[in-house]
């Protein structure tokens, strides 16, 4: 439960933290860099314990699944930039773990598991919340509102999407490769930081760097301390504690430091988003 906290606590401050930097970043890239370059250094320092012999088992599969989860780390990240931006930072946590859904389906089409009624039930109450999130009476619908809202959307898959990777390579990749399946998704997420950074052309800024490296170390240890719970815990536990803690985290802390408001649909729609959650775990 030690490592479960951990996770729950820095997994939040993602969030926390680039709701803070909203207003001092200048050059995102050269943020995600700085983040991403962070996740690198950790994962040698704490992470990387590859024993050589599992090399015979093939690097080609944790490399290739790095690249992948690298290009949509990143894509998560700007993503869950925007959406902070535009939605605040309790709607935009809530949806990124709301994204559960995708692997669960994931997982019946890819992998021929079997659904149970709860995780039916789970899907459908989390379907039922993303329509209520989007009708509010008291709101003109414009132009602007479905933006937001879209937003939102393509967040849940594409953090669904991240999610059901890690599931992939749990299922079919080396247990002893897991830490460079680790390391390359960061490598790559940084490499594709640099590139699309130098294309824009984006310069260094002191603050660009420092809130980069002040994200990359609650990147890399909720993802590591995430691991560290899996196997300790039954994962029906961990991941409905996991995504349910942050939310809780991020509401309480978006509600009280950042004055963030939320209208009676979006906190019953909010209600159903946990109960689904559960529903999904058990």
């Amino acid at each position: 439960m030690y490592y479960l906290l951990l996770s729950i606590t820095f997994s939040a401050f993602v969030s926390i933290t680039m709701r803070l930097s909203d207003k001092h970043i200048r050059n995102n890239m050269t943020m995600f860099l700085s983040n991403y370059a962070v996740c690198i250094l950790l994962a040698i320092l704490f992470g990387l314990r590859v024993n050589t012999s599992a090399f015979s088992e093939g690097v080609i599969f944790p490399i290739g699944m790095g690249l992948i989860s690298g290009i949509m780390y990143l894509v998560n990240f700007i993503l869950l930039q925007v959406n902070i931006n535009r939605n605040g930072i309790v709607l935009s946590t809530t949806f990124m773990k709301l994204g559960v859904i995708v692997p669960t389906i994931m997982a019946v089409v890819v992998f021929h598991e079997t659904l149970t009624l709860t995780s039916i039930a789970g899907i459908c109450l989390a379907l039922i919340s993303v329509v209520i999130i989007n009708q509010n009476p008291n709101e003109v619908k414009n132009q602007n509102v479905s933006y937001q809202f879209s937003l939102l959307l393509i967040l849940l898959a594409a953090g669904g999407f991240t999610d059901s990777l890690a599931n992939i390579y749990d299922k079919c990749g080396s247990a002893s490769l897991k830490d460079l399946y680790l390391l390359c998704t960061f490598l790559f997420a940084f490499l594709c930081s640099l590139i699309i950074k130098t294309y824009k052309k984006q310069r260094f800024t002191f603050a660009d760097l420092g809130w980069g490296a002040l994200i990359g170390i609650p990147n890399y240890f909720s993802a590591r301390f995430l691991l560290l719970s899996l196997s300790q815990m039954p994962a029906t536990i961990v991941y409905p504690v996991y995504n349910i803690g942050t939310i809780v985290f991020v509401t309480i802390t978006g509600m009280i430091f950042f004055k963030e408001r939320l209208s009676l649909n979006k906190w019953i729609a909010m209600g159903i988003i946990f109960l689904a959650l559960f529903l999904l775990s058990i």
